[in-house]
């Protein structure tokens, strides 16, 4: 008889703990998309720049990190944004950075021409998006990567602008 009481007050607590981690928790919702770009130099057809400017959806994965840079830590999370650009996860109150998983590392430290190291170790340090977790509604950002034409100038470039020497 004892030992049915004290399994039911087990019972019982371990269902209050995880009733009180779920609502210690919040939801992360990570939207990302992708824009394009008209590279052509004549004007485009009637409704084609609004077709390639329009938002599409980019499934992957994004590294969530405690803190507003992306400092190289370990990530306390990965949200898998599905094919509809959407995913989600929980996570406990905080600020945290969102960043590609092509941010994962740090860019090398070797001498690259024409490109600025500190530039770059800029670039990785900024998030892709900053996110607020509290409890209660969801927190939502929406990362938005726009592409270039190829013969726009990179990030970190140390070229003066306007097309390469022939």
């Amino acid at each position: 008889m004892h030992r049915a009481i004290a399994f039911l007050f087990l019972l019982i607590a371990a269902s209050f703990a995880a009733a009180s981690q779920a609502q210690s928790t919040g939801t992360l919702v990570v939207v990302a998309n992708a824009h394009g770009a008209y590279c052509s130099g004549a004007a485009p057809p009637a409704g084609m720049l609004e077709a390639i400017q329009r938002p599409r959806p980019v499934a992957g994965n994004w590294l969530v990190r405690p803190g507003r840079q992306n400092a190289g830590v370990q990530p306390v999370a990965i949200v898998h944004t599905d094919a509809s650009g959407t995913g989600q996860v929980a996570l406990p109150p905080g600020t945290y950075c969102v960043v590609s998983e092509a941010k994962r590392a740090p860019p090398p430290h070797r001498p690259t021409p024409n490109v600025d190291p500190v530039c770059l170790r800029q670039l990785f340090r900024q998030c892709d998006a900053v996110a607020v977790v509290t409890v209660g509604a969801p927190t939502r950002v929406t990362i938005d990567h726009y592409d270039t034409c190829s013969w726009q100038q990179a990030a970190c470039s140390t070229l003066p602008p306007g097309p390469p020497p022939p």
